[in-house]
């Protein structure tokens, strides 16, 4: 169990490092301030919201990124994600001592 804690934070600490460097402009129009709250843990999410998907064969970097098909599926998962760890922060029943 500790080695998969470690392999836990040896991903997360990489990932802090490799993204240190200024976000894209593009990025930078992007609310994030929906997901992001003070705390000492870090939660991720993949979910499936745009429902178009990239042609991998032409590997090139696009010049605008937009999202135009929404996949409300995904976007719920999403949203529930996040209703569930605002609920777990508003208890006082769990812990983590």
């Amino acid at each position: 169990m500790t080695a998969h804690w470690t392999f836990l934070v040896l991903c997360c600490v990489l990932c802090r490092l490799s993204h240190s460097e200024d976000p894209p402009g593009w990025f930078q129009n992007i609310s994030t301030s929906l997901f992001n709250l003070p705390g000492d843990i870090m939660l991720g999410g993949l979910f499936h919201i745009n429902l178009l998907s990239s042609d991998l064969s032409q590997r090139m970097e696009p010049d605008n990124i937009s999202c135009e098909n929404l996949a409300e599926a995904g976007l719920g998962l999403a949203l529930v994600m996040k209703y569930a760890v605002d609920e777990i922060n508003a208890t006082n029943f769990f812990s983590l001592a």
